[in-house]
């Protein structure tokens, strides 16, 4: 893919762009996309199943495979998109995937499971598919199917 540089940007912003990565096994490292200087956020996509007592489930789309901690050699590669000054993020949901929350409290747990392996909340035990040095910044909502009202809802604690 090629990309335009708008000459108004300054890539000493930080970069302005927020961009899926990880639903296309061709598309190159997580690395690679941290040199691209326009990308402010890079949505690692997509935490495809939670809720209702379910397992979380992470689908990097030919990337890595959780199931065999095969997932870990992008932890080095979010700490050099950090140290770019650009924003990883766990996105959670998308257009295929087994995602809805039943009640509220399961809403909390599924928050708590993200908290603790993806954003190193309180819980020493969880552990990151991207390795337990490995921080990501934030969570991205792209809740596609269900209703979003309903997962944002249960999801505020």
């Amino acid at each position: 893919m090629d990309i335009v540089k708008n000459n108004n940007l300054d890539a000493d912003d930080g970069g302005l762009i927020a961009v899926y990565w990880a639903q296309n096994g061709n598309e190159g490292s997580l690395a690679k996309a941290s040199n691209i200087d326009l990308y402010a956020y890079i949505n690692i996509a997509f935490l495809i199943q939670f809720g209702h007592g379910r397992d979380l489930a992470l689908n990097l789309a030919g990337h890595c495979d959780p199931a065999w901690n095969t997932c870990t050699k992008f932890g080095q590669e979010i700490k050099t998109c950090q140290s770019k000054g650009i924003k990883a993020l766990i996105s959670i949901g998308g257009a295929v995937g087994s995602y809805s929350l039943s009640f509220a409290n399961d809403g909390k747990n599924v928050a708590n499971i993200i908290w603790n392996s993806y954003l190193r909340g309180t819980d020493s035990s969880a552990t990151c598919p991207f390795g337990d040095d490995a921080v990501l910044d934030s969570v991205d909502f792209d809740i596609v199917n269900g209703s979003t009202v309903s997962i944002v809802d249960r999801h505020r604690w």
